[in-house]
């Protein structure tokens, strides 16, 4: 008789750990984009230069939707942030860093705080000195004008330096990602179909 269990878990889990047991396996590029299983393990290397990375890691927590899924925001913004909870798909990598793009990482997050904050408190300062009446002088203005500039430039510039890879898709077992450099995608192979 067969030692098959009829009441067994199902090994699908098993059967995905053994095939991803080494760094790279999983992991394919599919043209300018580095395509990965969700549980597949990235090599030692920086995903921006690809340097080693020196053991140097960092966890990403990524989300992605379809585009057209924006379209809602037209409607009404909570309705589009309801949606997009249900709809999203989400994976949870590691990447490889080397120390040079973990420093400019943190120089980006350092330079989006301080404008924010400054931001933030340029607004309150002319919101304190435009109290009473009379003529209003004109660096109140300036003022709340250029701490909403500096508050919203603040979160741009975060934006756009801080993250280091870019969903391209995600779906129940893939990964695509984007912002990576070319020398580390080339060195997987091709996806097949």
């Amino acid at each position: 008789m067969a030692d098959i269990n009829p009441y067994a878990a199902p090994q699908h889990e098993v059967v995905v750990d053994a095939l991803l047991a080494e760094p790279g396996d999983g992991v394919w590029r599919d043209g300018a984009v580095l395509a990965m299983h969700k549980r597949a393990v990235l090599p030692d290397r920086c995903v921006k230069c690809n340097r080693p990375a020196g053991g140097g890691r960092l966890k990403r927590s990524l989300s992605w939707h379809h585009p057209a899924w924006f379209l809602l925001i037209l409607i009404s913004l909570w309705i589009y942030l309801i949606v997009m909870f249900i709809v999203r798909h989400t994976a949870k990598i590691e990447i490889g860093l080397c120390e040079v793009h973990r420093r400019k990482r943190r120089n980006a997050i350092a330079v989006s705080w301080l404008l924010v904050l400054a931001g933030i408190g340029a607004f309150c300062v002319g919101l304190g000195l435009s109290g009473g009446f009379g003529p209003t002088p004109w660096y109140v203005p300036a003022s709340i004008i250029g701490g909403i500039a500096m508050f919203l430039a603040g979160l741009i510039y975060a934006v756009v330096f801080v993250p280091l890879v870019a969903p391209q898709k995600i779906d129940k077992e893939y990964v695509w990602l984007k912002k990576i450099d070319p020398a580390y995608v080339a060195q997987f192979p091709p996806m097949a179909g």
